[in-house]
């Protein structure tokens, strides 16, 4: 969880300041909202739904509307049930369109891992993804001037054994300054203080603290 009183102020007044990314704290930890990266195909289901809502009522009111659309009561009895299903398929696809989903990184201090997830309004949450805090290598404030507009950084985490980065937000890089420390402390250094209490000496070596990386320390 957010321990620092300094760091927990630092990190509110960033993200009040941001529209890319809010703080949401738990019971368990914290919630870091981030609206923007929801992902192309959770956009595109939500997309994909209205067309289908807007396809299904419109065909049931035309059914009804357009010209030469009277017919005998058995035609009617079918149009009636017909229509019946395609406003309630309508109605179904525009309630799942309505429900928006948000991509959230949950940092679980009791059961020390990350989760990736998306939430939706109702709070329900579809986990895309665990990961133990000792998967994850360092903590990255890129700050790449070819892929960024000036003064602004992406951060991300790099998975230990994977190799790969988990891009999260772009945002100005003095914003997510704060974010990345926080997550550099709660997820690397709450891991060097277990093996610290565990009584096992780890690889010798040195806290670094760096615009691009921030690895796990060693004592």
């Amino acid at each position: 969880m957010i321990n620092h009183m300094s760091d927990k102020s630092k990190l509110i007044a960033a993200a009040a300041r941001s529209k890319k990314f809010a703080i949401q704290a738990t019971s368990w930890g914290y919630a870091v909202r981030m609206p923007g990266n929801t992902g192309f195909w959770a956009r595109f289901a939500q997309a994909l739904a209205g067309g289908v809502a807007l396809v299904s009522i419109g065909i049931a009111v035309g059914m009804w509307v357009m010209p030469g659309s009277e017919m005998g009561a058995d035609i009617a009895l079918f149009k009636a049930a017909l229509s019946g299903v395609l406003v309630l398929t309508g109605l179904l696809a525009l309630w799942f369109a309505a429900q928006g989903t948000t991509y959230e990184l949950q940092v679980d201090s009791v059961k020390r891992e990350l989760r990736e997830v998306l939430s939706n309004k109702k709070g329900q949450n579809l986990v895309l993804r665990r990961m133990p805090f000792n998967d994850i290598r360092s903590v990255i404030l890129s700050r790449d001037p070819q892929r960024n507009l000036p003064g602004y950084a992406r951060l991300m985490l790099r998975h230990k054994t994977q190799g790969h980065c988990i891009d999260l937000v772009t945002d100005k890089d003095d914003r997510l300054e704060a974010l990345r420390e926080v997550l550099a402390r709660d997820i690397l250094m709450g891991e060097a203080e277990m093996v610290k209490a565990s009584g096992v000496t780890p690889r010798r070596g040195a806290i670094v603290r760096h615009e691009r990386e921030m690895p796990i320390p060693a004592q």
